[in-house]
């Protein structure tokens, strides 16, 4: 997490793991790569969030109730799992 954000987990849960048929994905240059991606929820942390570096173009903090664009096709599904969790969690 610090390698990619800037920022240091002082805890982590499990969320859920994804893979499947929808996680396969061919990059630009024709590469093809099966991701799995184990969901981690951080909600203790510290350090300060990295703006750019050479693995990512940006990096912010977005309301959840705000619709995202131009985000990767791997990333919509789990984010709106987490977003839909987060809402019914804060529910109770």
């Amino acid at each position: 997490m610090y390698e990619e954000t800037g920022l240091i987990a002082k805890k982590l849960d499990f969320f859920k793991i994804y893979s499947g048929r929808d996680m396969i994905h061919t990059y630009p240059n024709g590469d093809e790569a099966y991701i799995i991606g184990i969901i981690m929820i951080c909600e203790n942390y510290t350090g300060e969030l990295i703006k750019e570096n050479n693995e990512t173009l940006e990096l912010k903090w977005f309301d959840i109730d705000e619709p995202l664009e131009n985000i990767s096709p791997l990333t919509k599904r789990p984010l709106n799992d987490f977003i839909g969790y987060i809402k019914e969690r804060d529910k109770i």
